[in-house]
């Protein structure tokens, strides 16, 4: 991995609006709209993040008619991945990432916009496609060590 591609991955979880948006897409797929309500923030501000995001590698877009969806993207190396660990398990005393997911469980069980969107394969901005993201059914790993 090359040092441009590592400084935008630490860059990412070094926002904390960055790190809301990956937190909550760890539950699974939101749209824009979905994203803004959750966060109480504006489209205009969550797609300049979630740009910087997919420019990271760490999100997937793809579009269902005028409604843009976003996912996190399959881990491609051992940083991404572990990153992505931290995020599940390094952040529980953040409150703003607690309340945000209690926002997402609270309007899913409503009907709200925050529910999950069908998982379908997303394709980057420059068009090539990201693999569909694997479900591990396993076992739970730890942090990382």
């Amino acid at each position: 991995m090359g040092t441009a591609r590592t400084s935008l991955l630490f860059g990412a979880f070094a926002d904390l609006t960055r790190v809301r948006i990956l937190n909550l897409l760890r539950a699974g797929e939101l749209s824009l709209a979905g994203l803004a309500e959750c966060l109480g923030a504006s489209t205009q501000i969550l797609s300049q993040q979630l740009r910087y995001l997919e420019k990271a590698g760490l999100v997937v877009l793809h579009k269902e008619g005028r409604k843009f969806c976003y996912s996190l993207a399959p881990a491609e190396g051992r940083l991404h991945k572990n990153l992505l660990k931290c995020l599940a398990y390094c952040f529980h005393d953040v409150e703003e990432l607690e309340a945000d997911s209690e926002r997402r469980t609270q309007a899913g069980a409503a009907g709200g916009c925050c529910q999950d969107a069908p998982r379908k394969q997303g394709r980057r901005r420059n068009g090539s496609i990201a693999p569909r993201p694997t479900e591990d059914k396993g076992t739970k790993e730890g942090p990382p060590a």
